[in-house]
């Protein structure tokens, strides 16, 4: 019933511990978290209700979370991170781990009862390097064995681990939390009350907000444009892209398409594949409410599986890449899940604060959130390295302000992604609205690049170009642009040509890795970050 670093229990009905901080989830975010604050010197203790190995999505890294890690690694000294910073120095330092290449971003369109078809000049792809080479390339880690590695080495920084532990009632009492829990029973040994005080409490619960929920924090979700259910599995068996399309397009490709975050584009969404080396591919569909034919309003788990298939079964090429394939995990099916997005009210409070992952998240589309929730525990953990009395009000108002940055930085997020589902019935308007994405982490990889020692900037450094008020206000303008009531009824060429005009000049100040003149059309070999060059 106890993973790895738990703490035994006794025989008594009741088990009281007292710690410092208590971090809520031992998920990727929560364990890092833990592990940063165990090296800082704090008494850490870890609480989740559920128990590892699990199944969970979330799998894709990018340069701007190996930058993070890397970060954390040195910062904190925890040298067992490290190697996790390229898919080279991982798979050699941790063979047993399950991980697979990603060397980038690629696009592929698909149109209803056609095989798919790159174009003359690839004008239905397109692929994005992320970093030069497989040497430097980026993960994807399956993460049922990264977050157990992580909970692995509570036991060698004394973190206390509770699994299977279900939090009933938080409160505050004199400067100090007190954790009511419940832990799960077995026909051997009878359900037992934990009660665990503390000085400080971490919200690292994700979509859960465990924390959140308990002290009536309400979440303003409605006032995202985002709007996507997804329906997602791993499977195996699945015949790789790059032999299914064209091997004279393919030649163009600056790496091997699998090697990425493959996103298979559609009018209605889209579908990503992660490919781990061990033959399973991490898959799944993210569509948005607004859809005109409502497919992602029809996900159920009783019917996941079908809803899958219908999908897969309306494009010949993926139907021919997924003829031998079986879903492995979770063995029930693939999970559907209503609207994703969320966004809390507030995200700390007097002793409490919560991650990135824990006060917002928007969706999968562009692979940001890893690097969010490593941005944010880099930036609380060098609030928590000054060692300001957890009860100290200078700590509660320093978390306060990064906990409103993260709020402006998962609205931030909604509004590059957003820009993507409304561009959805045009390849080339959708294309033109990932820029937004890739200039604003291309420019923050180059500022960050550009200071090698950290410490020197400010600790609540925002991630993506999210406080550029001339980035805002140009992405602003087209927002507005796509907002035309008229926009789909519009002549599609001359709005395609209207679009790539405004995006060229808006952007202008932003390109500096030729989003518009790439040497091949839609082909860009020369976008990786400085520290993945």
């Amino acid at each position: 019933m106890q993973g790895p670093g738990a703490v035994p229990v006794n025989h008594d009905s009741t088990f009281k511990h007292s710690t410092d901080i208590i971090v809520i989830g031992s998920g990727f975010s929560g364990s890092i978290m833990a592990l940063v604050l165990s090296s800082i010197g704090y008494r850490v203790t870890v609480v989740d209700q559920c128990k590892h190995p699990r199944f969970a999505i979330g799998e894709s890294s990018t340069p701007m979370a190996d930058s993070f890690l890397k970060e954390i690694s040195e910062t904190f000294s925890i040298p067992e991170l490290l190697p996790l910073v390229t898919f080279s120095s991982a798979r050699k330092a941790y063979p047993d781990l399950t991980i697979g290449k990603k060397r980038g971003f690629s696009y592929f369109w698909h149109q209803r009862g056609k095989e798919f078809d790159a174009g003359d000049n690839h004008e239905n792809e397109m692929v994005v390097a992320a970093n030069s080479s497989d040497e430097l390339s980026d993960s994807h880690w399956m993460r049922s064995e990264i977050d157990e590695f992580f909970v692995s080495l509570f036991q060698k920084y004394d973190i206390k681990f509770f699994d299977e532990c279900s939090v009933q009632n938080i409160s505050r009492i004199n400067d100090h939390w007190l954790l009511s829990c419940d832990r799960s029973s077995t026909l051997a040994e009878p359900s037992k009350q934990l009660l665990i005080d503390a000085d400080f409490l971490i919200d690292a619960s994700g979509a859960f907000g465990v924390v959140l929920k308990q002290l009536g924090i309400p979440r303003r979700t409605s006032e995202l444009s985002t709007n996507t259910s997804v329906l997602y599995a791993h499977f195996e068996g699945m015949l790789r892209w790059k032999d299914l399309v064209d091997p004279l397009s393919a030649k163009d490709h600056p790496f091997i398409c699998d090697d990425a975050a493959v996103h298979h584009v559609f009018d209605f969404g889209w579908m990503w594949q992660l490919r781990f080396e061990n033959g399973v591919t991490s898959c799944g569909f993210s569509i948005p409410a607004s859809s005109e034919n409502k497919i992602g309003n029809d996900f159920s788990d009783g019917k996941s599986m079908d809803s899958f298939y219908t999908i897969i079964n309306n494009y010949p090429t993926l139907k021919k890449q997924f003829s031998n394939a079986n879903c492995v995990s979770p063995i029930t099916g693939p999970v559907s899940r209503s609207r994703i997005q969320y966004l809390a009210d507030a995200g700390s409070g007097l002793g409490w604060c919560a991650l990135p992952n824990t006060v917002g998240f928007i969706d999968p589309l562009h692979s940001k959130g890893i690097a969010h929730s490593l941005s944010g525990i880099v930036r609380l953990g060098k609030l928590f390295r000054k060692r300001t009395p957890l009860n100290d009000e200078a700590l509660n108002v320093a978390c306060h302000r990064l906990a409103e940055q993260f709020r402006k930085e998962v609205r931030f997020i909604d509004r590059i992604v957003s820009i993507c589902y409304q561009s959805l019935f045009d390849f080339r308007l959708f294309r033109l609205a990932t820029f937004w994405y890739f200039a604003a982490v291309t420019n923050f990889e180059k500022n960050r690049s550009n200071n090698v020692n950290c410490d020197t900037k400010s600790d609540l450094e925002p991630i993506l170009f999210s406080e550029n008020t001339q980035f805002g206000d140009s992405l602003s303008k087209y927002e507005t642009f796509l907002s035309r009531p008229d926009l789909r009824a519009c002549n599609r060429e001359r709005l395609v040509v209207e679009a790539s005009e405004l995006v060229n000049r808006l952007l202008e100040p932003f390109d500096h890795v030729n989003l518009f003149s790439p040497a091949i059309h839609n082909m860009y070999a020369q976008t990786a970050s400085p520290e993945k060059q």
